[in-house]
């Protein structure tokens, strides 16, 4: 899972949100712990670039989220897929979000698949990355 990833927005499904303009994802897969550090330019929330640490031994990661308001994660592997479980507030709302990450067989292609359920209503989005 290693490695530098670039959005591939034709590819991906973001349901109701915007797409963003482009994204490169820098991940660091050391066991127990996976540093994605995300550089967005455009689409609903702006430019964001944002890292989350996490721990795939099932302990509670902490980072920074939307508005600075604090995203709590835990992460851990369901065979080959990657599953981070995250609770955060955005506009005096919970928000709940399953994100999950696989790599193909040919190691070139990242997909991320995301479930994101508050009360604002619920949506999926796919984001499918290329490795550079």
């Amino acid at each position: 899972m290693s490695g530098t990833w670039t959005l591939d927005i034709p590819k991906s499904n973001f349901g109701q949100m915007p797409a963003p303009a482009s994204q490169v994802d820098t991940i660091a897969d050391s066991e127990p712990s996976i540093k994605i550090t995300s550089d967005q330019k455009g689409g609903m929330m702006g430019d964001v670039n944002n890292t989350e640490s996490l721990s795939t031994d099932g302990k509670p990661t902490s980072s920074p989220g939307m508005g600075g308001a604090p995203v709590t994660s835990t992460a851990h592997w369901d065979g080959a897929a990657l599953v981070v479980d995250s609770k955060t507030s955005f506009q005096d709302s919970d928000v709940t979000i399953k994100d999950t990450y696989t790599v193909s067989a040919d190691g070139k292609t990242l997909t991320e698949v995301t479930h994101v359920v508050s009360s604002m209503g619920n949506f999926d989005t796919t984001s499918v990355f290329d490795k550079q």
